[in-house]
């Protein structure tokens, strides 16, 4: 990955996340499983920057900041996900949409089903909060990282989740 920063942090109760930077901000964010490699840290010094301006922020978000303003980049995404992860950047800390209800903010009613594809491919969790979405019926839905981690997210935001 020419141009390229990456690290690994542990973050307390959510576990290993991988976090890939360009110099034009966040390109990837993983929730790493216990048997995953590590990531070697490469790349620029600017790369670089935006990955660690990215570590301060994941440890003040798990510590309730809610604004995350760290630039992500997300060159080469197909436009009706580019939309979709747009929208979700406006679902504010503490508050769930729906697929459905995502769906028809986009003006796209009936099309949960690729809203919620759109969220499964979202390159940089947390930051694009795909987490916040819930499936009809305040059901957790899936997420990338997986549904304990989904829990944990919300439970830091303050959302009860009974399921």
């Amino acid at each position: 990955m020419p141009d390229h920063a990456a690290c690994e942090v542990h973050l307390s109760g959510i576990g290993r996340i991988a976090i890939v930077a360009s110099p034009r901000g966040l390109v990837r964010v993983e929730f790493l499983a216990n048997a995953s490699p590590r990531i070697r840290t490469q790349g620029s010094w600017s790369a670089a920057a935006v990955r660690d301006i990215a570590v301060a922020e994941l440890h003040a978000y798990a510590e309730g900041a809610s604004e995350l303003s760290c630039p992500i980049d997300l060159a080469g995404l197909p436009p009706f996900q580019e939309r979709v992860l747009a929208a979700l950047r406006r679902v504010g800390r503490g508050r769930t949409v729906t697929y459905g209800e995502l769906a028809a903010q986009l003006g796209k009613p009936g099309a949960a089903r690729a809203v919620g594809n759109a969220c499964g491919g979202n390159p940089v969790p947390v930051w694009v909060p795909c987490h916040r979405v819930l499936a009809s019926g305040g059901r957790l839905g899936g997420f990338s990282g997986g549904l304990e981690v989904k829990r944990i997210l919300l439970r830091l935001e303050g959302v009860d989740v009974r399921n």
